[in-house]
């Protein structure tokens, strides 16, 4: 919410694809609808919704949600991602490639070296946090507001 996560949502794979592009792609769908719950969930807290940025370090499967007809070796998957696509199309999310080098959610997926791991760690905690539509704070400022509230 603002630039901050809110969710994140590492979980093994119940099924197995015939190629990396189609789990990715599959993962993403699922992810799509988990972030149709998220959208409605904010909007019974009264905040803003517009269209919505979805990450993925897939560029094939970016490109196959924003083009129908991108690849024509997908038509087995075709149905598994078809609502995902149809919220692509209609702008409810904007899918976006992110490469390996900058993805924060490598913070919690893979082992990471020092630098990265402070850097990814930096960007996550330094969010802005919107209330409201109004406050705006980060997570360390308001972890910190919340435990000395909690304190006293």
């Amino acid at each position: 919410m603002g630039t901050a996560v809110i969710d994140c949502v590492c979980r093994r794979q119940k099924s197995t694809m015939p190629s990396s592009m189609a789990s990715e792609a599959f993962a993403n769908a699922l992810g799509g609808q988990y972030g149709i719950y998220l959208r409605e969930l904010a909007k019974d807290f009264d905040v803003a919704v517009n269209t919505t940025d979805f990450f993925s370090d897939s560029d094939s499967s970016v490109k196959l949600h924003k083009d129908y007809y991108a690849c024509k070796k997908s038509k087995h998957i075709v149905r598994s991602i078809s609502q995902l696509r149809e919220w692509v199309m209609t702008c409810v999310y904007t899918m976006i490639h992110i490469p390996g080098l900058s993805n924060p959610a490598d913070l919690l997926t893979k082992p990471l070296a020092l630098e990265p791991f402070r850097r990814y760690r930096d960007a996550v905690m330094g969010g802005l946090v919107i209330l409201k539509g109004v406050l705006q704070t980060n997570y360390l400022a308001l972890l910190t507001h919340l435990l000395q509230s909690y304190a006293s």
